[in-house]
């Protein structure tokens, strides 16, 4: 099973009230076979990280999350929260591919400066090879983030 987790600074900054998953401005990097990231959940900035490993690919740039949502299911005991799917147009080619297999959801600073943003997901995929095709990363039917409690209603 894919590995998916909020980093610890991630889960402090929502707890403590300090991360509005409604409005945020989050960015996305994706990551390739060496990266670290999914093995330090402690990291507080992404410079931190031993090994980032974020892709080379041709045309590959980070990206911004967008219609972010976060909504409350009473019947199902849930608050989900939910991005607008990714489109990366005309991913690696012309000999400068590279595999995909994570992504990384970060709060970006305002210059979007490795030293101040903020990891707060990672998030596993089945590794993705680019060839200069078009890349689709579709959000889960249950959103970037789903909050479950056990209690019944």
């Amino acid at each position: 099973m894919p590995v998916a987790f909020m980093y610890n600074i991630g889960m402090y900054k929502l707890a403590k009230g300090e991360l509005d998953l409604s409005s945020a401005n989050l960015g996305v990097a994706l990551l390739n076979e060496s990266s670290t990231a999914g093995s330090e959940p402690d990291v507080t900035k992404l410079a931190d990280f031993s090994t980032l490993g974020e892709i080379t690919a041709k045309n590959y740039e980070r990206k911004t999350l967008t219609s972010l949502s976060v909504t409350q299911d009473d019947g199902n005991n849930q608050v989900a929260f939910t991005a607008g799917n990714l489109v990366y147009e005309g991913l690696g080619g012309d000999g400068q591919d590279d595999e995909i297999t994570a992504e990384l959801i970060y709060l970006k600073s305002n210059d979007d400066d490795d030293e101040e943003n903020v990891p707060l997901f990672y998030m596993e995929i089945e590794p993705l090879h680019t060839n200069g095709s078009d890349v689709n990363l579709n959000v889960h039917a249950d959103g970037v983030m789903l909050l479950k409690n056990k209690a019944s209603s």
